[in-house]
């Protein structure tokens, strides 16, 4: 059971199930009592898990604050593994470095600033670290595929940082609010659960991260879009992953763009959950294979009718598809035919 936002009181009486009671950073704001399950902390250790490997031998230098999930992270993810921790009272740059050279770790949080004070000390990690979890700068890299002037829901930020970070929901509530006490963001938007870029930041970023990066993020959120649907693209969860499933699939290089834009089902399912104009903005800029580029064209004629009439899907592209000598075409047309009643 996930409870965000609730005034912390520690009297407050909690629900059967519930493992751990946890404050959010106050940021931008009180802070937040949230109430966690063991299946929460469970789930977030196995994808912390699946991303960052943990055994038994490992060790995990922790020396974030055990007052918030970061630190707290940590003991759970070892305590799974069988992991030993490695804890140290606060942050100090010569005592965490004599024991990363010393080889006494294998893993490392550390937030942009300690890594910082970290590389004045040297300029490259020891051999024996495996994994160096800089929680803040990679994450906030990643928001540069976000479109414009459009607020992103915090769930869509949140499922995307699992898949490349391992992190769960409470670690990701840290490094929003974070990044916006440091306006990197605009404020949040606790009560629609959003978050908007400047677009100065935007930029920036979009010059920082090399295409390959680009690629890797976009993958990374096709992945997270695909966890959330359960890989049924007719069910995508919100309003956001309607209108940008397939720019995050083309940035992906995924066939399925092509795929989703030619079925039938798929146009139907946007239609209903976004409007017209959305629907043909899937296909911008115009596919280079010629069925999709034919239904783009078809569906760009037809979005002042299914504006008004969005039940006219099936009439609009059989009327305006079947003269075309398209085999290709073929699945779409059966398809769109055997939704137009009466026939």
């Amino acid at each position: 059971m996930i409870r965000p936002h609730l005034a912390f009181d520690p009297g407050y009486p909690l629900p059967p199930g519930i493992a751990l009671v946890v404050e959010t950073s106050g940021s931008t704001g009180t802070p937040k009592g949230v109430m966690l399950s063991g299946g929460n902390l469970a789930a977030a250790v196995a994808a912390s898990r699946r991303r960052l490997g943990l055994e038994a031998d490992d060790a995990w230098l922790c020396c974030l604050p055990l007052t918030h999930i970061g630190g707290l992270s940590i003991l759970h993810r070892c305590a799974e593994a069988g992991a030993a921790v490695l804890l140290h009272e606060g942050f100090d740059a010569i005592a965490v470095w004599r024991d990363l050279a010393a080889g006494r770790a294998t893993h490392v949080s550390l937030v942009p600033a300690m890594l910082a004070r970290l590389l004045d000390l040297a300029d490259r990690p020891p051999p024996s670290l495996a994994v160096l979890l800089l929680i803040a700068a990679q994450r906030l890299a990643e928001l540069a595929l976000l479109p414009e002037d459009e607020p992103t829901p915090l769930a869509i930020i949140e499922a995307l940082w699992a898949e490349t970070g391992g992190l769960d929901e409470f670690e990701a509530d840290d490094l929003y609010q974070g990044f916006a006490a440091a306006s990197l963001t605009q404020p949040l938007d606790l009560g629609a659960r959003t978050l908007l870029l400047h677009d100065n930041m935007l930029w920036y970023l979009r010059e920082r991260l090399n295409p390959d990066g680009l690629r890797t993020a976009h993958r990374a959120m096709v992945a997270a879009l695909d966890r959330l649907c359960g890989g049924d693209w007719t069910r995508l969860p919100n309003a956001y992953a309607w209108r940008h499933a397939i720019r995050h699939l083309r940035g992906a290089e995924d066939a399925r763009a092509e795929t989703l834009l030619t079925d039938y089902a798929w146009l139907k399912s946007k239609l209903a959950a976004t409007s017209a104009q959305d629907l043909y903005e899937s296909f911008i800029p115009e596919p280079t294979t010629e069925p999709p580029r034919l239904i783009g064209r078809a569906l760009a004629m037809g979005v002042p009718a299914l504006t008004r009439y969005p039940d006219q899907l099936p009439l609009q592209i059989t009327g305006r598809l079947k003269r075309i000598d398209a085999p290709t075409l073929a699945p779409l047309l059966t398809a769109a035919k055997g939704d137009i009643p009466g026939l």
